[in-house]
């Protein structure tokens, strides 16, 4: 491994072991779409599973969105899945005839049937997590994406670098440039996504517009600086909870899919105890 790659996969290591990723022994379906961060997220679990013993699969979804270039996508990952030797679940959903998804935006649409295939397929194969390729570049992306639209702390949280235990992003604080000169170094092929360039979405325009115009007049450093404040807000949102989930589990009466029932009396006492502690009135 050339030394560029060598320290790509060390920060990634480094991530992995921070954010207890995986155990030894896990089997990992990786999300492969074809494009550069997920075959450079691939090829890194490929050099990293034999130090963490784990296996891994491949989960490709084809969303029927761009015609021929959707299942060139499609054959270009079950040609990589056989070179690798490695197992490969790839379908093909047409979202935009779907009724379920119309009241949806084609890029929420397309994310739900995608976690969902992953889902389906990481319980019917018995893998233990499902990674996927979301790097610090990302992060950035969608926290002024979130800004834009008066989110609130949730939203400027960011991607956090593991959901439900199951779901993990081992190229959290990596960068786009990093993962595309790790490819280059190593002479790996990929495939490029033209819609990644349509500026109709406001995920391409934050891309190649916003942040750059931030970078080059306010600071260079925009990117760090927003992943740095992502993981502040995640912090303390993680500390709340600490501090919440207690409360809320010893005052619950009852809970269901619209309501939420909890104890006053529970409630008042926690309040009058907590002033109690404090010295407020």
């Amino acid at each position: 491994m050339r030394p560029h790659s060598h320290q790509i996969l060390q920060k990634v290591e480094q991530t992995i072991s921070l954010q207890n990723m995986f155990s030894k022994g896990d089997s990992v379906l990786t999300g492969v779409s074809g494009g550069p961060d997920s075959v450079a997220l691939l090829h890194i679990l490929v050099q990293l599973a034999p130090k963490w013993e784990f296996t891994i699969g491949i989960a490709h979804l084809n969303h029927c969105l761009r015609g021929a270039e959707s299942d060139r996508d499609a054959d270009f990952v079950a040609d990589l899945a056989s070179r690798l030797n490695l197992p490969c679940y790839s379908e093909a959903i047409k979202i935009r005839s779907d009724p379920a998804f119309r009241k949806l935006s084609l890029e929420t649409a397309a994310r739900q049937v995608r976690y969902d295939f992953f889902d389906r397929i990481s319980r019917q194969n018995g893998y233990h997590k499902i990674a996927v390729g979301h790097h610090r570049d990302d992060n950035a992306e969608l926290m002024l994406m979130f800004l834009f639209r008066g989110s609130g702390p949730l939203g400027f949280s960011g991607i956090p670098p593991v959901r439900e235990d199951r779901i993990v992003r081992p190229l959290i604080s990596t960068s786009r440039n990093e993962l595309v000169a790790f490819l280059n170094e190593n002479a790996i092929t990929y495939q490029v996504d033209k819609s990644n360039r349509d500026m109709r979405f406001l995920r391409n325009r934050i891309r190649h517009e916003t942040i750059p115009y931030i970078q080059a007049c306010c600071n260079p450093g925009i990117v760090e600086t927003l992943n740095r404040f992502s993981k502040i807000v995640r912090s303390e949102d993680e500390w709340m909870n600490e501090l919440i989930q207690p409360i809320y589990e010893k005052a619950l009466v009852s809970a269901g899919k619209h309501r939420v029932v909890l104890a006053i009396s529970i409630l008042k006492n926690i309040v009058f105890s907590y002033r109690g502690c404090t010295g407020t009135g």
